[in-house]
């Protein structure tokens, strides 16, 4: 081999070598740089102006002050206190043929504007119109969840059952319909 070929091929490993470090090792760390970068460019396009920001919380308002009067609409003539949920527990069971024996309030807890009122309610009926109620007060006006129902036969050959029911309703301070 001539001395001119040597060189000739030694410069070509040697650019082969370089090309080889440049694509396995800086075009890696370039790409990384890169790809950070365009992220920030991502994520500056995304940022929100005060201004839009202000137009979306009025927004948020709007639709919060509708939710409210919907809310309002939908809760009936009852108020959202303990005196409108015993008068909807007895309106509701009187509408349904359920006799009440007594209603006794429990622990109320204040969570944000709701408040959770536990109580205990002791009533009769048979058991396809104690079913309809329980049914009814738990999609009716005022949002009562049944959280342990009893169930007992006085007489085997009398339909009747008497039902200690304990029950938890949501009311939403300051909503009063109408």
């Amino acid at each position: 081999m001539t001395e001119k070929k040597k060189y000739q091929l030694l410069i070509v490993l040697t650019v082969a070598l370089f090309v080889y470090a440049m694509g396995t090792e800086v075009c890696d760390r370039w790409a990384e740089l890169i790809e950070g970068w365009a992220e920030l460019k991502a994520k500056e396009e995304s940022l929100v102006s005060p201004s839009d920001l202000e137009q979306r919380r009025n927004a948020l308002g709007a639709e919060k002050a509708a939710l409210l009067n919907k809310v309002k609409e939908s809760r009936g003539k009852y108020q959202q206190n303990q005196a409108g949920l015993f008068e909807y527990l007895i309106s509701s069971a009187s509408e349904h043929g359920v006799k009440y024996r007594s209603i006794e309030p429990g622990e109320a807890k204040t969570v944000g504007s709701a408040m959770e009122q536990t109580f205990k309610a002791t009533c009769s009926g048979d058991f396809l119109t104690l079913g309809r109620w329980i049914q009814s007060l738990e999609k009716g006006a005022i949002p009562v969840k049944v959280t342990k129902l009893e169930v007992s036969a006085n007489d085997a050959r009398r339909s009747t059952l008497q039902v200690v029911l304990w029950g938890r309703a949501h009311l939403f301070a300051g909503l009063f319909s109408r």
